[in-house]
């Protein structure tokens, strides 16, 4: 069996260890899902054979064999707050008695979906404290970068002798999160990111009374920022014609993305040379800023699957001719990169944020746009 700290420490498993996985889910009864293009479907797993598993069905033929048959399925798998995907395919139907099943394919590989997918909160109103030690007794200290409710960032005290090595072998670590002077989080974590002065740390138990106050808190302080937003709005509102600005000699960059770390990495890495402007995935705001010619175009990838990949030849297919497109996102696996065969050099187009590296990222974007266009 796969244990806690494997779980924490591995981004991905093979065959073998998938069904691993699949037969914890199937011993505590907790569901899994399929994703079929912005369809999910939930269900337990029944049974667990070598290269095939069978989840409950509560689908009728026609939507099987509509749906399901010949398409590439996501499969996620929750395993001790982790969250794992990976591609299957229906192999049939099935019965266990007395539920109808479905026959899935144990996936050949899963890999761990690092992305936080609940609202992360990087405006605090109040100083922030961070103290995380580990199992052999290391204490660190810092200040909070972002806190979701499945996670947080820690910027890291520089001048920590703490040995940051250690957690690659043990990421597991025990946080103790103070906001203000009214909210204490003690909270079992896991580290999942480490590089540039920050902890990137996953929680893997949240009490219920610190999950309350958290959720608490984090409503509240989006409330306040909205609110704080609406005033400035009023304060200073936006000039009523475009004409009225003085327009930039520089050529434009447009950002496509939710992510508001990414964009805020990308918007500092590249406004000293482009007129940055960013929108997020809604179609009519995208065509509107198509519509100004920018030079060049970077969409997120949200996920790693083929439904990405096919969103991105749709949305490649809506650029203004002369305008570039590029992709990113973080821990971009090669064979993710080798779906990308079809839309250009997978090394040319695919952008990797995980290393955060300014100055080789810069240089790979004005190489692409200078072998293609005179800036």
């Amino acid at each position: 069996m796969i244990s806690t700290l494997e779980l924490a420490k591995t981004s991905s498993f093979e065959a073998e260890k998938v069904s691993h996985l699949l037969q914890r889910c199937l011993d505590e009864r907790v569901q899994v899902s399929l994703k079929v293009g912005k369809r999910r479907y939930k269900a337990e797993v029944l049974d667990l054979q070598k290269g095939v598993f069978e989840i409950h069905n509560t689908l009728d033929r026609d939507s099987v064999m509509g749906e399901l048959r010949g398409r590439d399925l996501v499969l996620c798998l929750p395993c001790e707050g982790f969250l794992f995907e990976g591609t299957t395919s229906l192999m049939g139907l099935g019965l266990v008695k007395p539920f109808p099943t479905l026959k899935l394919a144990v996936p050949q590989s899963v890999h761990k979906v690092e992305k936080r997918h609940s609202y992360r909160l990087v405006h605090f109103s109040h100083e922030t404290e961070v103290l995380y030690s580990t199992p052999d007794f290391q204490i660190g200290k810092g200040t909070l970068v972002d806190i979701s409710m499945s996670g947080c960032g820690i910027r890291t005290d520089n001048r920590s002798t703490f040995d940051f090595s250690a957690l690659k072998k043990d990421p597991r670590v025990f946080l103790d999160i103070k906001i203000g002077s009214d909210i204490l989080l003690r909270v079992d974590a896991a580290v999942v990111y480490i590089g540039n002065g920050k902890l990137g740390c996953h929680f893997l138990k949240l009490p219920d009374n610190a999950k309350q106050t958290l959720y608490r808190y984090i409503v509240q302080a989006r409330k306040d920022l909205m609110f704080k937003r609406m005033q400035e709005e009023k304060e200073h509102p936006a000039p009523e014609s475009p004409a009225a600005t003085t327009p930039s000699n520089k050529p434009r960059c447009l950002i496509v993305c939710t992510e508001a770390e990414w964009l805020e990495f990308l918007t500092n890495l590249l406004h000293r040379k482009f007129e940055v402007v960013s929108c997020g995935f809604r179609v009519q705001e995208i065509r509107e800023h198509l519509a100004q010619h920018p030079v060049i175009t970077l969409m997120e990838i949200q996920q790693h699957d083929s439904e990405q990949v096919r969103n991105a030849k749709k949305f490649g297919q809506i650029i203004m001719p002369g305008s570039l497109l590029l992709y990113f996102g973080e821990n971009l696996t090669p064979s993710f990169q080798e779906s990308f065969a079809g839309h250009g050099e997978a090394e040319e187009i695919l952008l990797d944020l995980v290393s955060r590296r300014k100055l080789e990222l810069f240089k790979k974007i004005e190489n692409y746009i200078a072998k293609r266009v005179q800036i």
